[in-house]
């Protein structure tokens, strides 16, 4: 936000001249000078190429960067565009991650197709982020992390003691207790099976490359405004006529939409899901992400 009495031009006059620093000056200044969509193509044909160059084992590791900057890019937007301290992300993606397992295994056994389970996963996800967020109405800041994490320590309790749930028979353990589900389905897209390193490198590959689009043109919306609106002075937003509480909901439905998301592809890359997975490590690693990235920005987060 411009500060009163401050010239943002004098300030940000060593920005400027930072572009002209440096051995990498001349790249920098004309990576700058391309439109967005040219500096995505860059970014995706680089990246696409990598796997020519790798080991198998090195492949993984990609896959592995590839779901955490999904994951991170679903926490940018409630962290980095509405200013909401979400503690509990985790629990969206083992949301996911638990739900697939299910319906793509002999836990049930169900073994949805991945275009049925996959929609049905994120929507659900997105509306589970609804319910949790309902605590933003009324608690801020520090006091709304706490809730999150709450949240996020619960769900962990009932993934590993669902069998010993009140009302719930013994004979019934759809979380698979602190074992989890092993031998889950990978992704099948129209008959084609994607059940390797590199088929799983690509999909996210696109699919990122997808998000990053989706994302942008919402950062540059009326919606992606009134996040950033709310994030600095939600008093100030609430009176230019921004409706503070729904734009905070939708924060939360899109991140936790993308968490689950991202944790069906989590779980099928491993063929089963472990509870785990989705402790205070993850978290800290994705955090990590946007906040040495920068937070609110998309390639930073990426980086």
């Amino acid at each position: 936000m411009a500060e009163i009495g401050v010239d943002q031009w004098v300030e940000q006059s060593d920005e400027r001249t930072q572009e002209r620093r440096g051995l990498t000056a001349p790249v920098r200044r004309i990576f700058n000078q391309l439109a967005p969509g040219w500096r995505l193509a860059i970014f995706a044909v680089s990246v696409a190429i990598l796997p020519f160059f790798l080991r198998q084992g090195e492949v993984r590791i990609g896959v592995s960067v590839l779901i955490l900057a999904l994951l991170a890019l679903g926490l940018n937007v409630v962290v980095g565009w509405s200013g909401l301290l979400d503690l509990g992300y985790a629990a969206f993606i083992g949301f996911g991650s638990y739900f697939y397992a299910i319906v793509a295994s002999d836990q049930l056994p169900a073994h949805w197709p991945t275009v049925v389970a996959v929609p049905i996963i994120v929507i659900a996800a997105g509306a589970l982020g609804v319910l949790v967020s309902l605590a933003s109405r009324r608690v801020q800041g520090d006091y709304l992390a706490i809730v999150t994490l709450f949240f996020g320590l619960i769900f962990i309790e009932i993934a590993v003691n669902f069998g010993r749930l009140p009302f719930v028979s013994e004979n019934l353990n759809l979380t698979g207790g602190p074992n989890g589900i092993p031998g889950v389905d990978p992704w099948s897209l129209f008959g084609y099976q994607i059940n390797t390193n590199n088929r799983y490198y690509y999909l996210l590959l696109i699919v990122l490359v997808l998000l990053i689009i989706g994302l942008h043109n919402l950062d540059n919306s009326r919606m992606g405004r009134a996040w950033r609106a709310t994030r600095d002075d939600p008093l100030a937003a609430a009176h230019m006529t921004t409706p503070v509480n729904k734009v905070r909901l939708l924060a939360f439905a899109v991140g936790a939409a993308i968490a689950g998301f991202t944790g069906t592809i989590s779980t099928a890359v491993l063929v089963g899901v472990f509870p785990n997975t989705f402790k205070l490590p993850l978290l800290i690693m994705i955090f990590a992400a946007v906040i040495l990235g920068g937070s609110g920005s998309i390639p930073g987060v990426i980086l």
